[in-house]
């Protein structure tokens, strides 16, 4: 419907990244078609340039964000449940930051996780606004990115911007793995 009453009566559609344009052209839009990602705000990476004494510390918990709304298709589960399988899942506090339609059913299972020894800190949830997002990627060892169906993916570029280690899914519905230097 959107193609047929909206995209159709367009001359140019703007598409954040090559995998939307192809999946437009594969879908037979007929406007032309511009690949324009939405971009970041320019700023500085506030990481320190020199870490921390403790960084390398075996004892110092590995602080893994992840950004992004708690819906089926950014599948925070399986970050979850891969803690089940992480030989430094005790190191491991987990922060999510963001909100959404599975944020009780995911606190439940972050808990459960916790309360099994799984994990020695309990998982973190919050909601940030942007400086403290970027202050939250920039003390992080790491940042996964599980979505499974993402545009563009700005939050794990803004996380990237402030020199936070990125794990990113790839599929065929995400776009945000054009950002990974490897497979």
């Amino acid at each position: 419907l959107w193609q047929k009453y909206i995209y159709s009566a367009c001359s140019h559609i703007h598409c954040p990244t090559e995998k939307v344009r192809q999946r437009l052209q594969d879908n037979h839009y007929t406007a032309d078609l511009r690949v324009i990602s939405n971009g970041l705000i320019p700023e500085t990476c506030l990481r320190p340039a020199d870490p921390p004494q403790n960084y390398l510390d075996p004892e110092r918990p590995l602080e893994v964000i992840c950004i992004g709304r708690l819906a089926n298709e950014k599948d925070q589960i399986t970050l979850l449940r891969a803690m089940h399988y992480s030989q430094f899942a005790r190191r491991i506090h987990l922060v999510f930051a963001g909100n959404g339609p599975l944020a009780g059913k995911h606190k439940k299972k972050a808990s459960q996780l916790y309360r099994d020894g799984i994990l020695s800190y309990e998982p973190s949830f919050v909601f940030l606004n942007h400086d403290e997002l970027c202050r939250l990627a920039a003390k992080a060892d790491l940042t996964v990115h599980c979505a499974y169906i993402e545009i563009e993916g700005l939050s794990i570029l803004e996380a990237i911007q402030q020199c936070a280690v990125p794990v990113i899914a790839n599929g065929p519905y995400t776009g945000s793995a054009q950002f990974a230097l490897s497979e």
